[in-house]
Formats: C-alpha cells, sequence, structure tokens
C-alpha cells in the first residue's frame, strides 16, 4: 500500500545562551509529539491544530531573537514517508508501555479498582494519544482494554444497584 501524507517541517535557531531557551523550544516539540530529523529540525503530520502550535511556537522564539521556518510538503518521497510514520508509531509506542503495564495490573484485579488511579492513567492516555497520529496497534489495543474495562465497571454499579433494590 502506497502511503502519501502531507507534511510540516519546522527548523528554528535560537541562541546557545541562555540554554533554557533552547530547552523550551525542545519541550515544546515534545509536547506536541515533532518528531527530530536533525538538529533543529523537526517534522510534524500536516494538520491545522499542528500548523497551528508550530505559529504560536515561532511568535515565541521570535521574542528569544531566534528564528524559525515552517515548511509544507506533500510527501518526501513514497518510502521515506512510510519511514517517518513507522517512527512516529515506534515513539508513541514507547510512550505507551507504561500505561499498557499499569492497565494490565487493573484489568487483572479489576473488582478492587481504584477509580482514581483509573482515570489517572485514562487522562496519561490520552495525554499520549494526541501524539499518536497514526493510530498505532498499541494504542488501538490499549483503547480497546480501557473499554473493557469501563464496561466491568459499569456492570459491577449494575449490580450493586441492583442488590440495593433488593433490600
Amino acid at each position: 500500500m502506497v502511503i502519501q501524507i502531507k507534511w510540516l517541517t519546522f527548523t528554528y535557531k535560537v541562541s546557545n545562551k541562555p540554554s533554557a531557551n533552547r530547552v523550551y523550544v525542545w519541550r515544546k516539540l515534545k509536547k506536541i509529539g515533532a518528531l527530530p530529523l536533525q538538529d533543529s529540525i523537526f517534522i510534524l503530520p500536516y494538520n491545522f491544530k499542528n500548523l497551528e502550535h508550530l505559529q504560536w511556537l515561532s511568535v515565541e522564539i521570535r521574542e528569544m531573537d531566534g528564528e524559525s521556518f515552517t515548511f509544507e510538503s506533500n510527501s518526501i518521497g513514497i518510502n521515506k514517508d512510510q519511514d517517518i510514520i513507522n517512527k512516529f508509531n515506534e515513539y508513541v509506542e514507547s510512550l505507551y508501555e507504561d500505561v499498557f503495564d499499569e492497565l494490565q495490573l487493573i484489568k487483572e484485579n479489576a473488582n478492587d479498582l481504584n477509580t482514581i488511579e483509573f482515570i489517572k492513567l485514562y487522562k496519561a492516555f490520552q495525554e499520549i494519544r494526541k501524539k499518536d497520529y497514526f493510530n498505532s496497534d498499541k494504542g488501538v489495543q490499549i483503547f480497546g482494554t480501557f473499554k473493557f474495562i469501563e464496561k466491568r465497571i459499569y456492570e459491577q454499579e449494575e449490580n450493586l444497584d441492583e442488590m440495593d433494590n433488593m433490600e
């Protein structure tokens, strides 16, 4: 299957001093899931939200007396596009590992479910999912597990309600 995708390529330059500026930019790019191609060159799938993030980051970089450029491209090359998609998926799947491990423990001990911990874990999953631009297999699997556990919680609550009504 041939996949062609539209990309946003972002490059920037800020002064090395203070180093906090470079770290700030790097963290912002990491937060939105930008994939580093080379030093100070990042790529993201094109969508309005990513474009908006990069535009705001460009404003902040200019305020640091730096410069940045955002380029749109329809394709980097058929094979290269797939390589980049694979790298995005590998990245988010590594982020999903901790959530997956904790979710498996919750699934095994669903009768002793701590709802607050479950909600925190779901929020962590949602943050990673924002970076899962290509619906990685691990993300789909984790989402299915969350739905399975939610269904069990709902069924347990219904059973408790029925027992209360019997009294």
